[in-house]
């Protein structure tokens, strides 16, 4: 069918029915082709990071997601964290580390003139960056963009009411009133084969017991 269909298209047959069916049947399979690929790369993620660092539980960002459709919660960055953090999850953090080659690093593109976020991407440089400091930040500049690069700070997931929202949107989650509960989950951002995942470093509250967050081997 697809290779009848180029030849009709080479001979003009723009709309023809047999083109159109094609088109269809590559498109299906072209999606078929990226869930079975995503799948793969996910039982693969999952198998590196259980076997290499078996205490902390390994997360998707859908899973995330999921965790902050139930308990009515968002997620960002650390710096915009305002709520108090336990001394016991504070020493679990202190304690927590990963090698450099697992780090995810963030690349941000931003408009000099409006300040607009372009694109954020997310990215493994350990090669190119592995001789300078963790923290050191890059700044390239276009003829109207600025790049930012750097490594993917931790993220949290918390009641909206824990974080510092000023001058930012949030998007996916509606913005509803809550109770302040002690709720955060702690999140490293990790990469494999050009995705990003997570793991979870340490949680407190009550979803801090539930089975997407919960890690059996360190329980």
């Amino acid at each position: 069918m697809i290779e009848k269909s180029k030849r009709l298209k080479k001979l003009g047959f723009q709309n023809s029915q047999e083109i159109i069916e094609a088109e269809i049947e590559i498109s299906r399979l072209k999606k078929l082709q990226h869930e079975n690929n995503q799948k793969e790369n996910l039982t693969k993620a999952i198998n590196y990071f259980s076997v290499k660092y078996p205490l902390y539980k390994f997360i998707t960002i859908e899973s995330v997601k999921k965790i902050c459709q139930k308990y009515n919660l968002i997620y960002g960055t650390i710096n915009n964290y305002i709520g108090k953090v336990p001394d016991k999850n504070l020493k679990q953090l202190e304690e927590f580390k990963i090698d450099d080659i697992d780090k995810c690093y963030v690349r941000e593109e931003i408009s000099i003139f409006s300040n607009t976020v372009y694109s954020i991407s997310y990215e493994n440089y350990f090669r190119e960056i592995k001789s300078r400091s963790e923290y050191e930040r890059y700044l390239c500049f276009t003829s109207d963009r600025e790049i930012n690069f750097g490594i993917s700070p931790l993220e949290i997931v918390a009641s909206i009411s824990d974080f510092d929202i000023k001058n930012m949107n949030i998007e996916n989650f509606k913005l509803v009133k809550m109770v302040k509960i002690p709720d955060p989950v702690v999140l490293q951002p990790i990469f494999f084969n050009n995705e990003k995942f997570y793991l979870i470093i340490t949680a407190w509250g009550i979803e801090s017991e539930d089975q997407i967050i919960l890690n059996e081997l360190n329980n």
